[in-house]
């Protein structure tokens, strides 16, 4: 599983390590951070922690396996909160369900209430059209009986 699977547990994701694809280059020579797949999750990140990995490709000695397992470290602690919200949630699924059927109940009020929206305006519109063929007609018979 990768790392970002919410229903994944912490552990597994650890285990799996899978953060993107990435060719078999060698840690001893020096990588090019900026057409690496791995590297490309550290632009999310911040810009000391991005230079000082930029800084570790180009010197040699970081191989993908080595760049993989710190992405996978830095996804881990990103989606950490996430995954503790969905279990928290999972244990409650009668409180899950009440939130979605009061969340059903709020978007049908709201289609109504939209729908209702869009009738008046066209009722209004019909009613500003109404009122300049009227104006029209009376612009013109003053103009006419001049």
């Amino acid at each position: 599983m990768a790392p970002h699977d919410l229903q994944s547990s912490e552990k597994r994701s650890q285990e799996s390590g899978h953060v993107g694809e990435t060719d078999s280059n060698s840690r001893r020579t020096a990588q090019e951070p900026d057409t690496d797949n791995v590297f490309a999750l550290y632009s999310l990140r911040s810009d000391e922690e991005k230079a000082a990995l930029a800084a570790r490709y180009k010197a040699g000695g970081m191989g993908y396996g080595d760049a993989k397992k710190a992405a996978a470290r830095k996804v881990i602690t990103y989606f950490a909160p996430y995954r503790e919200k969905r279990a928290e949630l999972s244990r409650q699924p009668d409180y899950v369900a009440e939130v979605l059927r009061k969340a059903l109940k709020r978007r049908a009020h709201a289609l109504q209430t939209l729908n209702e929206a869009k009738g008046r305006a066209v009722e209004v519109a019909n009613l500003l059209d109404y009122k300049c063929k009227v104006i029209r007609e009376i612009v013109h018979y003053v103009r006419a009986s001049r």
